[in-house]
């Protein structure tokens, strides 16, 4: 009798518990980005169901994602990342984009890939990559990647009629190339976020290549995480 009662306590406290943690999920919110830039698109785009995203440099279909938690609302887009294999996880987990394996530069050829036991981190810059070697990170391998134009991609695989409401662009360093390959003219993102290494001010940020170049391209700053900087078309306002 005694540890028919003792187990009833422990249950009713278990319950009790799991009452309180549903309460407090309640109040949760997911998100699948790295500083949480998802939600920040999910607050700007709310009510919209049916966007397009164009994601360069996507490494993966759920892990420090940006565009997601869009695709689960129903968004869909093309997802771009030069690491040998991940065409293959895309096209099981988000059959409904469009993905592509292949590096993006400003010019047609072949690059060496640098690729880490963290795949977060590969990337095509030699100097990064020796940058984070010495910052403890195994470096497992390299490889002879092919590259083209964001423009020559999007010539082939954007769908007719399709407007991109949002550009996150995470290529580890190498986002100046991506944005020098795009035909501003013709695909002009709502949205773009960029993730801009070493930058921690906005004062910092306004002193960068990339906030020039967009600034040029008529896009305007308006929101920043630590690395992650949102740029909006000011014609589309």
């Amino acid at each position: 009798m005694l540890m028919y009662k003792i187990l009833r306590k422990v249950y009713r406290k278990a319950v009790e518990f799991l009452k309180e943690r549903d309460v407090v999920l309640s109040y949760a919110r997911k998100s699948y980005s790295q500083e949480g830039e998802d939600i920040l698109l999910e607050r700007l785009f709310f009510g919209e169901d049916n966007g397009f995203y164009v994601d360069v440099g996507s490494h993966h279909p759920f892990r420090y994602s940006n565009t997601y938690l869009l695709y689960k609302k129903g968004w869909r887009g093309i997802n771009i990342d030069a690491m040998p294999g991940s065409k293959r996880l895309f096209d099981r987990f988000r059959p409904r984009d469009i993905n592509i394996e292949v590096g993006i530069s400003n010019f047609i050829g072949s690059v060496e890939y640098y690729m880490f036991e963290s795949s977060a981190l590969n990337t095509f810059s030699k100097s990064l990559a020796e940058e984070y070697v010495r910052d403890g990170f195994r470096l497992v391998g390299t490889r002879i990647v092919n590259v083209m134009p964001l423009s020559l991609v999007l010539d082939k695989y954007m769908p007719e009629g399709e407007k991109i409401s949002v550009m996150s662009i995470d290529v580890e360093g190498e986002d100046m190339k991506v944005l020098q390959s795009n035909d501003w003219n013709k695909y002009r993102p709502k949205v773009i976020l960029i993730e801009i290494l070493g930058v921690g001010s906005i004062e910092h940020l306004m002193q960068t290549e990339e906030f020039r170049f967009l600034q040029e391209k008529g896009y305007g700053l308006f929101a920043k995480t630590v690395s992650t900087a949102f740029f909006r078309d000011l014609a589309s306002l």
